[in-house]
């Protein structure tokens, strides 16, 4: 077969010769040897040459096939977050994030984290509102969501963090403490050791839920009746004495265990993790509290023992100084939040002015009299003077 013009044949192949319109000589093979006919041959070189004149060899590369890119949700930002929170070590609170994330969750876990609008988030909280959830508790889960896109951000997961609604107003803080009556209905009432010690700790040292859950075998020194936290909210560890009591209870609950083990542990031995339905279910039996059958309940907190600690400290006449050092207030006026005055404490306070207040009147008015007939005598010598 007679090659047409501009083709040639090297090896197998056909290769095809033209000249760019900047003289560049170009070279591409248009097939196989014994394949394709001369007219076919003709053709595929035309192609190639009108391609060069137009400019359009060498042809654009196609696009490579398109990756769908998974979205950034709501539950990365929240994994991301967490893991910060471990790293540094701010343990006291996870129990409080976690339990705000599992109510989170289900209406923007599995959102794309880009498509989050400020509706949704005004939505989910008229929605818990509607549920009659407080208002703190409300503010606190939408912290917790804006605290995980802050962090992302922070890391670059996202570029834009939605406006967040104003928070809600809060009711006042919570005023409620335990009476001495009352612990003694609870310790009555408390059939596990664990829960009683929690009682006795919390009721007369002031400790936070997490600083005695936390507590292990090492921390307590029963030969020289002292108690040592390493950690607590505020970072600092501290040193308290026993008290009688409290020393009784510790010794049974540590006995048999080893040093790293929990001191507050359940029976067969797991630690107590979180005690919340056990405290319901105490206040409940011991006529403190009402736990209805859908779960819901009223009546005395677990942090109500922590504010009784504050306030039982403070009518014993302990300082105020050594009181914060016992319940690990940082800041008196933290401190003075949880010194509870009620109508007693205003009643006992005027009884104790009543007393002096007869007294101050009583010598006021003898001096009264002591200064007037000094008048008078004086009055009577002049007169005799003259």
């Amino acid at each position: 077969m007679k090659l047409p013009k501009g083709v040639q044949i090297r090896g197998r192949a056909y290769i095809a010769y033209v000249t760019s319109p900047t003289g560049k000589p170009i070279r591409k093979a248009i097939g196989v040897v014994g394949c394709v006919g001369r007219k076919e041959l003709v053709r595929l070189r035309a192609d190639l040459e009108k391609q060069v004149r137009d400019g359009m060899y060498p042809p654009a590369p196609a696009p490579e096939p398109a990756t769908e890119v998974p979205s950034l949700t709501c539950l990365d930002l929240w994994t991301a977050y967490k893991k910060e929170c471990e790293t540094r070590e701010v343990t006291p609170r996870m129990d409080r994030l976690k339990l705000a994330w599992k109510h989170l969750e289900p209406v923007f876990g599995s959102r794309p984290a880009s498509a989050v609008r400020p509706i949704e988030i005004a939505d989910y909280i008229a929605t818990r509102r509607t549920a009659g959830i407080a208002a703190a508790t409300c503010n606190r889960e939408v912290a917790i969501l804006k605290a995980a896109f802050r962090h992302g951000a922070r890391l670059e997961m996202v570029e834009r963090i939605p406006m967040f609604p104003k928070k809600l107003k809060e009711a006042k803080p919570r005023q409620g403490f335990v009476e001495e009556s009352q612990y003694r209905v609870l310790t009555n009432n408390a059939g596990e050791l664990w829960l009683r010690t929690f009682l006795a700790l919390g009721f007369n040292f002031g400790w936070r839920k997490s600083e005695m859950l936390g507590l292990r075998v090492r921390n307590v020194n029963l030969l020289e009746d002292w108690i040592a936290l390493e950690n607590s909210k505020n970072g600092e560890g501290r040193r308290v004495k026993l008290t009688a009591e409290i020393k009784t209870l510790l010794a049974a609950c540590i006995t048999g265990k080893k040093s790293n083990d929990f001191v507050l542990t359940r029976p067969s031995g797991s630690r107590v993790a979180q005690p919340r339905k056990d405290w319901y279910h105490l206040c409940h039996v011991s006529g403190l509290g009402k736990l209805d059958e859908d779960g819901s309940y009223e009546g005395l907190q677990m942090h109500d023992l922590r504010r009784s600690g504050v306030r039982r400290m403070r009518r014993q006449g302990i300082s105020e100084t050594v009181a914060m050092k016992i319940s690990g207030h940082k800041t008196a006026s933290v401190f003075k939040r949880y010194d509870i005055t009620d109508e007693r404490d205003l009643e006992q306070a005027a009884k104790l002015l009543e007393p002096s207040r007869q007294v101050s009147q009583t010598e006021s008015e003898n001096r009264h009299e002591t200064v007037t007939s000094n008048f008078a005598e004086q009055a009577d010598t002049r007169k005799s003077l003259t």
